[in-house]
């Protein structure tokens, strides 16, 4: 005696699948399940780097050249095209934080 074959699920005519309730359609949880997965990890997240913060390493850098006196420190960070900017920014700093305590804070 030889087994009838196995089907996934009944078989029925395209027409009558669309009227099926959700309990005879079990592919479609997980491909919903799948899509709105994708569509979370696609979504766009601000950026959060680590450079960015006020205890990065751009910061602190840019802290002990103020202290010091010396902008080298902060060069490493900027290209070279804007060395000077960087250099005149820093000279203006150190004028007002020369005017006193207020100013420097």
């Amino acid at each position: 005696m030889s087994a009838a074959p196995r089907t996934a699920g009944p078989t029925v005519p395209i027409s009558t699948f669309r009227r099926l309730p959700m309990r005879h359609r079990p592919h479609l949880a997980p491909t919903a399940a799948a899509l709105l997965a994708l569509a979370v990890l696609a979504a766009p997240r601000p950026a959060a780097a680590h450079c960015d913060t006020l205890d990065g390493p751009v910061v602190t850098d840019a802290r002990a050249a103020l202290a010091s006196g010396n902008p080298d420190p902060v060069l490493k960070w900027v290209r070279l095209a804007d060395e000077g900017a960087i250099r005149e920014a820093f000279a203006r700093t150190r004028a007002v934080r020369s005017l006193g305590e207020e100013a420097a804070a």
